[in-house]
């Protein structure tokens, strides 16, 4: 943002939700008045911030505004499609200053957000630009806005930290309905983490993001499961099964807090969303600067058309060669495959509509596991050589190959994920409605359109 410029032109709130600019010329007059010479950028804030006079302040809210106003596009450009809202349904929610020249506490019932920051502003906490950014993603109002569409904006390493082993025995018993023994070792698991995790960043000074567990951390972790249950299990394992624990506790929040929750089945997909943000976190661990964010935006975009893509492909590669392999029983496989996945018909009802006599023999039809296995590993190959091709046109490739295995087995994880959505479909009895994914949405379409079915 080294535009002069915005820090006398404030961004205001229209009725219909986007934004107008509007130049200030008593901020004008200060700032030409304050820096007549050209001057470093990165100096101006410095500078403003030190004088308490209203002049001074009004600049500041100018800045504010624009930074307000980006720190939304960005949750537009990484969510918007996904979660199904656009600027102007954020905007309102922390794009309140008028512009007017001073605010009166003792006069004044109301105080734009952009007061509220500079007067809770410590310049030992980081950058304006950055207090700013936390500020807006962590107001109540606009997170709840985006509690109501889905989406929960915390890291999974901090839903971890704050939840109790009790409060997670309840939600696993009460919400997803485990075991006894997988709510066991799920207490075991968060126990773990929290004493080496949280015991950890408990000790460290300051605050920051929680980043990932490191792999001294995770055989800790190990450790302590394996002296607690006599159970063996491996970092990497430890990592997913932790993931896993926490968007679970994600989706829980989000229904109690009134969102909207996707599936509550724990083996359904996550599908694309996660997918990119799983891979948005792996980059950004090295991408601090807001103009890699920018990057990476345009980049998870793009792979999310990829994704589909890649999963209609595999789909209809994989079905048109199976339909090579038997020829004489194509028609008897297509009716057992939109059967199952779009009508979800069980396989003993199934099989006298293709003139089988049981269930066994629709089994050994359609051989499901090595066609789940089939599109999955063609999924993976297109997504992985789409990373490597495409990746550095927007991220710097240094940092791709720095993280290239985290984002393997990101990928990995989310398409296994995906697949193991398509086995909880078809095991859910039929009159029991479930929002279907998209491997099961794209691949009824593609079965539709090649057999006619309307």
């Amino acid at each position: 943002m080294d535009n002069l410029s915005q820090y006398w032109t404030i961004l205001r709130l229209q009725a219909d939700g986007t934004y107008q600019p509007k130049e200030l010329p008593p901020a004008k007059a200060f700032f030409l008045q304050q820096f007549p010479e050209p001057i470093d950028p990165a100096k101006i804030l410095d500078r403003l911030l030190t004088h308490a006079d209203s002049q001074a302040q009004l600049c500041l809210r100018c800045y504010i505004s624009h930074v307000i106003v980006q720190a939304c596009l960005k949750l537009v450009r990484q969510f918007g499609d996904n979660y199904q809202f656009q600027l102007s349904d954020l905007l309102p929610f922390v794009l309140d200053d008028d512009g007017r020249f001073a605010y009166d506490p003792e006069t004044s019932s109301y105080k734009p957000l952009a007061i509220v920051i500079l007067q809770r502003f410590r310049a030992e906490s980081g950058s304006l630009q950055n207090w700013i950014i936390r500020f807006v993603r962590q107001h109540p109002a606009l997170q709840q806005f985006l509690l109501s569409q889905g989406l929960h904006l915390i890291t999974p390493w901090a839903i971890l930290n704050d939840t109790s082993p009790d409060s997670l025995e309840k939600m696993l018993r009460e919400f997803y309905q485990l075991s006894v023994s997988e709510i066991s070792f799920a207490i075991v698991l968060l126990n773990s983490y929290h004493n080496v995790y949280l015991h950890d960043r408990q000790h460290q000074k300051g605050r920051r993001r929680c980043e990932d567990p490191t792999p001294a951390q995770l055989e800790r972790m190990a450790t302590f499961i394996e002296q607690s249950i006599h159970e063996q299990l491996k970092p990497d394992n430890i990592s997913d099964r932790l993931k896993k624990l926490a968007e679970q506790l994600r989706q829980y929040r989000i229904y109690r807090r009134g969102g909207l929750v996707r599936q509550r089945n724990l083996s359904q997909s996550l599908d694309v969303p996660e997918t990119a943000e799983q891979l948005e976190y792996q980059i950004s661990q090295n991408q601090p600067t807001p103009e890699d964010d920018d990057a990476i935006a345009d980049f998870l975009h793009a792979f999310r058309q990829e994704f589909t893509n890649a999963l209609e492909q595999a789909l209809q590669q994989v079905i048109q060669d199976r339909l090579q392999q038997i020829p004489q029983k194509a028609t008897q496989f297509l009716q057992a495959l939109e059967q199952l996945h779009c009508q979800r018909c069980s396989m003993r009802a199934i099989a006298p509509t293709i003139g089988l006599q049981r269930q066994d023999e629709v089994t050994r039809l359609l051989k499901l596991k090595a066609f789940r296995a089939d599109v999955r590993n063609l999924i993976l190959h297109q997504l992985k050589s789409f990373i490597q091709e495409k990746g550095p046109f927007f991220v710097d490739p240094d940092r791709l190959v720095q993280v290239a295995q985290q984002i393997d087995r990101a990928l990995e994880t989310q398409v296994d994920e995906m697949i193991a959505a398509v086995q909880a479909e078809i095991s859910t009895a039929k009159g029991y409605s479930i929002t279907p994914s998209l491997f099961t949405q794209k691949l009824c379409t593609y079965l539709h359109l090649i057999m006619t079915v309307p």
